[in-house]
C-alpha cells in the first residue's frame, strides 16, 4: 500500500490549498484535483470508486474491498469482505457501500449491514443517514434511515444521483441531462449532459460530461474546469 500512501499524503497537501474544490478519477483511474481552476495529478494509484469525508478518503480498491486512509497516510481495509461498485459517506461520516450484488450496506465498525431489501444501479449519501439510489427500474428511492425504501419521484428516471446535505438530489437522466428533483418537481440544469454527478457541501454541483470532460454549473450555466478528463467527481463532506 506504499503508493496508496504517497497517494493520500498529496492529496492532504492538496486538499488544504483547495478545501472546497473537488476531486476526481481519472480516467486511467488515478486521483487529481482541481486547483484553482486546473486539474492536476495530485498522486499515483488508482481506483474504481471515491468518497472523502474531511481529510479521510474512501477508495474502492482493486480488489473490490473498501479502504481508507487517515491524515497521516496509513492505508487499512475497512473489511475484508464486503466488496462494492461505489463507496459514499454521508454528512456524519457513515460510509455506505453500494455492493457487487446491488445492495445497499452501511458499515458498522464490525462489518457491513445490508439496509433493506433494495438493489440498486447507483447510491448517494446526503444529511445524516439520508440515502438515495436510482433503482433496478430506473427510478429515484429514499431511504431516511433503517432500510425502509419508497419512490422519491414518481416521473423522474436516471442513471446517477447525487445528494446535497439539505435533501437536494441531483440525477443524470436516461436521456444523459442534468436534471434537480424534488418530491413533486423536475428541473432541467442546462442543456448540458453528462455521465457522473456530485454535490459539494456548499451546494456546488459537478458533473463528468460526455466528452469526459469536468464541468461546474454557477445557477445559470455549466463552464468547464481546465482540460482534465475524468470518469467520477467527489466533494470532500
Amino acid at each position: 500500500m506504499l503508493r496508496l500512501s504517497l497517494l493520500f499524503l498529496a492529496l492532504v497537501a492538496a486538499a488544504s490549498a483547495a478545501h472546497d474544490s473537488p476531486w476526481f478519477l481519472g480516467l486511467d483511474g488515478g486521483v487529481y484535483l482541481d486547483s484553482g481552476g486546473r486539474i492536476q495529478r495530485v498522486g499515483l494509484g488508482s481506483g474504481s470508486s471515491l468518497a472523502v469525508f474531511g481529510q479521510t478518503a474512501y477508495l474502492i480498491g482493486l480488489d473490490q474491498c473498501v479502504w481508507t486512509a487517515d491524515p497521516a497516510g496509513d492505508w487499512r481495509q475497512l473489511d475484508s469482505i464486503g466488496r462494492g461498485r461505489k463507496v459514499v459517506v454521508d454528512s456524519e461520516g457513515t460510509v455506505y457501500l453500494l455492493g457487487l450484488d446491488g445492495g445497499v450496506y452501511q458499515f458498522t465498525g464490525g462489518g457491513w449491514k445490508r439496509l433493506g431489501l433494495a438493489t440498486a444501479a447507483d447510491l448517494a449519501a446526503g444529511g445524516p443517514g439520508q440515502l438515495f439510489v436510482i433503482g433496478t427500474d430506473g427510478h429515484v428511492w429514499s431511504s431516511p434511515g433503517q432500510g425502509k425504501w419508497s419512490v422519491y419521484n414518481a416521473l423522474a428516471l436516471g442513471k446517477r444521483v447525487a445528494a446535497a446535505r439539505d435533501g437536494t438530489v441531483y440525477v443524470i437522466g436516461t436521456d444523459n441531462g442534468v436534471y434537480r428533483v424534488g418530491s413533486g418537481q423536475i428541473q432541467r440544469l442546462g442543456l448540458a449532459t453528462g455521465q457522473d454527478v456530485a454535490v459539494g457541501t456548499a451546494g456546488q454541483v459537478g458533473i463528468v460530461g460526455m466528452d469526459n470532460g469536468v464541468y461546474i454549473y454557477d445557477g445559470s450555466g455549466w463552464r468547464r474546469l481546465g482540460s482534465g478528463m475524468a470518469k467520477q467527481v467527489a466533494w470532500p463532506q
